[in-house]
C-alpha cells in the first residue's frame, strides 16, 4: 500500500515505549488566562471525541485561513499599491471568518490535551500528532498575517525581510524541541500563547478598520512602522529570550546532572538539519535570476515551511524514542541539483521551483501518514477513535 512504508524501526518503538510526557509551562498568561478557559471549554465535547480529531480540526482551521488569503491576497500585495501592483481590499467577512477560525484553532490546540487526560486516551500518538502539526502552525500564521500588513516598502517589510522573520519564528520553535532533545523536559515558550491572541486581535482589527488597519508607526521619529516593529520584536525575542532560556535550562540540567544527551557532539547534531533548511531556500532567494521572493513569494514561503515542518517532526520522533537525531534530511537534496541547473538556464526557476514545494509536500504527507499508521499499529488504537472500554467512567 502507499502508505504502508515503515519510516520508524524497531529501535523506536522500543524508545516510545517508555516515554513519559514532562513539561513545564510558567507563563502567567496561560496559567491564569488560557488554561482556565480551555477548562471550562472542554466540558463541551462529549468524551468520545478523540482527543487527535481535536487537534487535527485546530489545524485544519489554519488551513481554511490560509486558503481564503491566498484566493484574495495571493501575492500579499492587497493591503499595499507600494510596488505598483494595485488589488480589491480582501472583504471584511473574510477578516471575520478568520477571526473565528483562529479562535477556533487556538482553543482546540489548547483542549486537546485536556481531553486526553479526561477521557484517560493519553499516548505518545498524541504528543507526537499535536507538536507535529505545531511545526506547520509557526509558518502558517507567521505567513497569514503578512497578509494583514502587505508586502511593499512604506508600511510593510519586504517579502525577503519577511522570510527572515519566518525563520526566526521557526528557529524559536525548533530551539524548544531541540532542548528537550538534550534535557527531555520541553519548556514551553511564552510567546504562544501572546502570538494566538496577537494574531486574533490583528484579525478584528482588520475587519473593523480594513486592510490599512496595522499601516501606522510605533516610533515614527525612527520611522518604524508596526509591521517593523513586529520584524524586531521577532528576532530579538528569539536571539535575547528563547536561546538564552534554552541555554540556561541545558546549564541547570547539566548541573543537576539529568541530561539526555550528555554527548556534546549528539546535543549539537539537530543544528545540521536546522542550519541547512534555513540556508540553500536563502540561498536561492539571493541567488534567483526570476527574482521569486518577489515574484513567488507564497510558493518559497511555503517551500521553506514545509522542509523545516519535515525536518522538525524528524526530531521530536527522535527525542520521544530517545534514538539518535538525523544529521541529514534527503529532502533538502535536490537543491544541490536544482540551483546549479536553475544558474545555467537548464531549467524553468519558477517551474522548478513549483515542482519542488509540491513534491516536498508529497513527500511530508507521505512521511506523517506513515508514522501515524506505524503508531497506532504499534500502540493498538485508532488514530482519530477512543474505544468505548477507554472512556468508560
Amino acid at each position: 500500500m502507499l502508505f504502508s512504508y515503515r519510516y520508524l524501526k524497531e529501535e523506536h518503538f522500543r524508545g516510545f515505549d517508555k516515554y513519559k510526557y514532562s513539561a513545564i509551562d510558567t507563563s502567567p498568561l496561560s496559567t491564569y488566562v488560557m488554561h482556565p478557559f480551555w477548562n471550562a471549554a472542554v466540558n463541551i465535547f462529549p468524551t468520545w471525541v478523540a482527543p487527535n480529531l481535536l487537534t487535527f480540526v485546530g489545524w485544519f482551521y489554519l488551513i481554511i485561513i490560509y486558503a481564503l488569503l491566498t484566493y484574495y491576497d495571493p501575492d500579499f500585495h492587497t493591503t499595499s499599491n507600494d510596488l505598483g501592483i494595485v488589488r480589491p481590499p480582501i472583504p471584511s467577512w473574510v477578516y471575520v471568518a478568520c477571526a473565528l477560525l483562529h479562535f477556533l484553532s487556538h482553543t482546540f490546540d489548547g483542549i486537546d490535551g485536556k481531553q486526553a487526560r479526561r477521557t484517560r486516551s493519553s499516548s505518545a500518538l498524541g504528543e507526537l500528532f499535536d507538536h507535529g502539526l505545531d511545526s506547520l502552525t509557526v509558518w502558517l500564521i507567521t505567513t497569514q498575517m503578512y497578509s494583514i500588513a502587505g508586502t511593499g516598502t512604506a508600511w510593510s517589510v519586504t517579502p525577503f525581510w519577511m522570510l527572515l522573520v519566518l525563520q526566526w519564528a521557526m528557529i524559536g520553535f525548533y530551539v524548544c524541541h531541540w532542548e528537550k532533545y538534550i534535557t527531555g523536559v520541553l519548556y514551553l515558550p511564552w510567546s504562544y500563547d501572546l502570538v494566538q491572541l496577537g494574531t486574533l486581535g490583528m484579525y478584528i482589527g482588520a475587519a473593523i478598520y480594513g486592510n490599512e488597519t496595522l499601516h501606522f508607526y510605533v516610533i515614527s521619529s525612527l520611522g518604524i512602522t508596526f509591521s517593523k516593529a513586529f520584524a524586531i520584536t521577532v528576532f530579538v525575542s528569539t536571539f535575547a529570550f528563547s536561546i538564552p532560556c534554552s541555554l540556561w535550562n541545558i546549564y541547570l540540567s547539566y548541573k543537576e546532572k539529568t541530561l539526555k544527551q550528555t554527548s556534546l557532539t549528539e546535543q549539537l547534531a539537530p543544528g545540521s538539519v536546522l542550519t541547512l533548511s534555513l540556508l540553500f531556500p536563502l540561498i536561492w532567494t539571493l541567488t534567483s535570476p526570476a527574482d521569486i521572493i518577489n515574484t513567488e513569494t507564497r510558493w518559497i514561503y511555503w517551500l521553506q515551511g514545509i522542509l523545516y515542518s519535515n525536518g522538525i517532526c524528524r526530531l521530536i520522533v527522535s527525542q520521544m524514542s530517545s534514538t539518535q537525531c538525523n544529521r541529514w534530511n534527503w529532502m533538502i537534496a535536490p537543491f544541490i541539483i536544482v540551483l546549479p541547473a536553475v544558474y545555467q538556464g537548464m531549467l524553468n526557476e519558477v517551474l522548478a521551483l513549483k515542482v519542488y514545494a509540491i513534491c516536498v509536500t508529497l513527500l511530508h504527507l507521505h512521511y506523517g501518514v506513515c508514522v501515524v499508521r506505524q503508531l497506532c499499529d504499534h500502540l493498538k488504537i485508532n488514530c482519530f477513535s477512543i474505544p468505548p472500554v477507554t472512556i468508560r467512567k
